[in-house]
């Protein structure tokens, strides 16, 4: 979500034609939401969901999205 918002961010600003400013601007809100995820979010997510959240983390990257599909070991259907 915030990758998608921080490319979002950067296409508008080279459509309207200030790529340095909206540049600029985009790493600015890439580097608050990171921030935030790494601040409250993880934390937050850590407390609700325990070791659950942690085996999430080790398969899934944090910014950047995954290129094929994950599910937890004890959720996959056995046939």
């Amino acid at each position: 979500m915030y990758l998608g918002a921080t490319l979002a961010i950067a296409g508008e600003t080279a459509l309207l034609g200030s790529i340095r400013d909206g540049f600029a601007y985009a790493v600015a809100f890439f580097a608050c939401c990171a921030v935030f995820v790494l601040a409250y979010e993880e934390r937050a997510l850590r407390e609700k969901f325990g070791k659950e959240y942690e085996e999430y983390c080790r398969n899934v990257p944090r910014f950047a999205p995954r290129l094929t599909a994950w599910a937890p070991e004890n959720t996959l259907k056995k046939h």
